[in-house]
C-alpha cells in the first residue's frame, strides 16, 4: 500500500468513525508527534551559535583551562566531607 493510499484509508476511517475513543487516541498521537517535532530546539538557534558550539566541542582542552581529576576529587572531598567512605 502506498503512502497516499494509507492516508486516504486513515482519513476515511476518521470521517466514518463515531468512536470517540478512537478519535481521542488519534488526536493524542498527533499531539505527541507535534511535541516531538518541537523538541528539537537546536534547529531554532542562529547559525553562528551552532558554529560556536561545534567549534568549542572540537577544541582540545588546554592544560591552563583544565582541572585534573585528582584535584577535582580532592576539592570535592574537602567541600563535602560526608562523601568520604
Amino acid at each position: 500500500m502506498t503512502a497516499a493510499e494509507t492516508k486516504l484509508q486513515l482519513l476515511q476511517l476518521i470521517l466514518e468513525s463515531n468512536d470517540q475513543g478512537l478519535i481521542e487516541h488519534l488526536s493524542a498521537i498527533v499531539e505527541s508527534f507535534n511535541k516531538a517535532k518541537k523538541a528539537d530546539w537546536a534547529g531554532d538557534l542562529p547559525e553562528y551559535v551552532i558554529d560556536d558550539i561545534i567549534s568549542s566541542l572540537n577544541e582540545p582542552d588546554s592544560e591552563e583551562n583544565s582541572t585534573r581529576n585528582e584535584d577535582m576529587l580532592k576539592d570535592a572531598l574537602n567541600d563535602f566531607p560526608t562523601l568520604r567512605s
